[in-house]
Order: C-alpha cells, then structure tokens, then sequence
C-alpha cells in the first residue's frame, strides 16, 4: 500500500489519481480529511495527519510499503526546494517550484500580500549550526528545525522541473501568486513547524 503524505495539494492529488487509475492501493494523509473526498470517491482510504504530530504519522504509515511525500510547508506549489519522492512505479520523482527563494524573500511576499511588515528575527549561521548539535539531547524537534534552517541558508536549491513535468503536468504556481490567492481567500497558507 501507497500512503501519501499531501494528497490533497496538487501534486499529492495527481499522483493519488494515477496510482489509483492504476489499481494501487492508496491511503490518502491530509491534515483536512474531508479534503480527500474525491480520492475516497476513487477509492483510496483517507486518514487524518499532521508533519508536526509524529504519532499521527505513526498511525498513517501503519501497513504501509512505500510513502510519498507531496507535503511542503508552501504546498510544494511556490517554493523552490527540491523534495524527492519515492514512488509510482519505484521512481523517484523530483518535485520543486518555479522560484528559489531564500527565507528573507518568502518574508517579504507575505509583507507585500498583507500590506503590513512581518515580526522577524535572525539567528547568525554560527549560531545555528552549534545549536543545531547542543539541542539535540534536550529537543531533538527543535534541533532538526534549526539543521534544516542551515540547510535552507547554505544548499543550492535550484532546480529543474521539465522531466517531472513530462511525466506529471501540472501548473507551477509562483509564491506570491499562491499566498495572494489563498490571503484573499481569507485562508491561512502556511503552518508552522
């Protein structure tokens, strides 16, 4: 059995659909369950999770064989940081966005589309790396948040989609087009964590 984790995000949801058309069984993960009803509909169970809540992680996975992360903090839809998934016929699928944004610059979309500044504070790169080690006896989540900070301030994220998008068309959606699109909806676009 196939669990994806995002399946009502639009990559999620396209790679439910082809692994169901193709008779997979399929165990649908959203944060919002009544999300996934057309996936239900199709055929795949649908089970409540969250990223941020490990034990609803540990019940998703529960007979599961292969897992399939579609889940990203901007809906995978706006963000350029690359995220691999293993899958859909043992390929690994490659999925990123049409922007490579550092934090500073998602910071100031959200600005822009609220039309008021953000509360922001920095921690020096140093700072973080040796927090990211100090922290991990006393809270492991916490310094596998600040590691991934480092990450996200040192690595080249760019990427390519074009062969991901031969095998999976969808449409790319840049940041500030999603966050306006989901502001003006009056939803909140991102969870923390």
């Amino acid at each position: 059995m196939y669990l994806i984790v995002g399946a009502t995000g639009q990559p999620g949801s396209l790679v439910a659909r082809k692994l169901l058309a193709d008779g997979q069984p399929l165990r649908a993960m959203s944060r919002t369950p009544a999300k996934a009803d057309a996936l239900k509909e199709l055929g795949a169970e649908v089970v409540q999770g969250d990223l941020c809540e490990p034990a609803s992680l540990a019940r998703a996975c529960q007979g599961v064989n292969k897992v399939l992360a579609a889940a990203h903090a901007f809906e995978a839809q706006g963000n350029n940081n690359p995220q691999t998934v293993d899958g859909a016929g043992n390929r690994t699928i490659e999925v990123g966005g049409p922007e490579n944004l550092t934090l500073n610059q998602v910071a100031e979309i959200f600005e822009k589309v609220a039309g008021r500044p953000a509360s922001k504070s920095h921690m020096p790169l140093p700072v973080m790396r040796v927090m990211s080690v100090v922290m991990r006896p006393f809270n492991p989540a916490l310094a596998r948040q600040i590691a991934a900070g480092v990450f996200m301030d040192t690595a080249d994220q760019t990427f390519d989609m074009s062969e991901t998008l031969k095998l999976y068309p969808v449409k790319l959606t840049r940041l500030e087009d999603y966050v306006r699109r989901t502001y003006e909806l009056g939803i909140a676009p991102v969870r923390g964590g």
